[in-house]
């Protein structure tokens, strides 16, 4: 009985670690896109002529981000 409980407590426990696992990997993904997105849209803007600050204007409403956040992903990404 013991034993049964134990195996009914580690195939819980590794349910968990794969659900944890999964859900990583979709964040990292969803990361990798919203970076990839960023990354894309600065470029184009740039080859647009669009100014730094109309682009940073547009990402702080768009992604709903701080002043200071979008900042640092401006001082990331605009070259």
């Amino acid at each position: 009985m013991c034993l049964a409980i134990q195996e009914m407590r580690e195939e819980s426990r590794l349910e968990g670690v794969k659900e944890g696992r999964n859900e990583g990997r979709k964040e990292g993904r969803n990361e990798g896109r919203n970076e990839g997105e960023i990354i894309g849209a600065i470029t184009f803007a740039q080859e647009l002529g669009v100014s730094r600050e109309d682009v940073k204007k547009s990402f702080m409403i768009k992604y709903k981000k701080t002043n200071e956040e979008t900042e640092e992903i401006m001082k990331l990404y605009w070259k």
